[in-house]
């Protein structure tokens, strides 16, 4: 069944509301698809392909869920469909039934020793775009019963909406505090230590008060600085903190979210 106008309208009103950042987006996207399309949970997943980790947030804590995930980083290549290829199905929103019968799916390892441990009967996935080297899906979850064609229409009619908000976040957030959140730059390469030293700079600290407040030498505040720079590419620190400001938007909705993130690394 089609999204009325009217449905449609209210839902994507709640979504593009006042205060819609990367500490909101997440939250507003889940609960638009839990009242609209119907399901039990709702994941974030990154897929990077150079690094082989695969991150996944959850929307809500479950019994299971780090012995699913490890599950599933073993075996989802097993089927095209749980391969984090952004040009499956054309990069259009689908669930598993459209490409997989339940009777071979249960079968299956990626079954058996992902969804099945998390206590999953269910998927279904949305391409929302890449940030850096990870490509990003929200996935849908049931813990009982099958997704529907009528489900896969309506998130094809919101997928785009979704890959706007998520941009839309990035771009209205304020990039200082983004880098308040550790980790949002690792995506980027760079080490604890040397998000440390660039949150500091960002905030307008010099080299001498950024060693004292971090409990470094100056001469390894130095060192850090010279590292982050080859990184980021960039010889000046007025370049470090433009090119700071660019990957903070681009990777902060990826980190930030429910705090129910695992993180696993997928051999091969």
């Amino acid at each position: 069944m089609k999204i009325s106008f009217e449905k449609l309208t209210r839902l994507l009103a709640d979504l593009y509301d006042q205060g819609l950042d990367v500490f909101t987006v997440k939250e507003r996207v889940a609960r638009l698809l839990r009242t609209s399309v119907g399901c039990d949970i709702v994941t974030f997943a990154g897929w990077n392909s150079k690094t082989k980790r695969l991150t996944v947030d959850f929307d809500t804590v479950f019994e299971g869920a780090s012995d699913g995930v490890e599950g599933f980083g073993r075996h989802f290549r097993e089927h095209p469909c749980f391969n984090f290829d952004p040009t499956f199905n054309c990069g259009r929103a689908f669930i598993r039934g459209d490409f997989l019968a339940r009777r071979c799916f249960v079968e299956m390892p990626v079954f058996r020793e992902g969804f099945q441990k998390a206590g999953l009967s269910d998927h279904a996935a949305v391409y929302v775009g890449r940030a850096g080297d990870e490509e990003i899906f929200i996935g849908l979850e049931r813990q009982t019963g099958e997704f529907r064609i009528a489900q896969r229409e309506q998130l094809q009619i919101l997928q785009p909406h979704f890959r706007n908000a998520f941009w839309l976040a990035r771009q209205v957030s304020d990039w200082r505090s983004l880098l308040q959140k550790r980790g949002v730059l690792e995506l980027a390469g760079l080490t604890p230590r040397q998000e440390d030293v660039l949150r500091w700079f960002a905030m307008g600290k010099t080299l001498d008060e950024t060693a004292s407040i971090l409990g470094l030498s100056v001469p390894t505040v130095k060192e850090h600085t010279i590292r982050l720079y080859e990184r980021l590419g960039v010889e000046t620190r007025a370049s470090a903190l433009a090119r700071a400001e660019q990957l903070a938007r681009e990777f902060a909705s990826v980190w930030i979210g429910f705090d129910n993130q695992i993180s696993v690394r997928v051999g091969g």
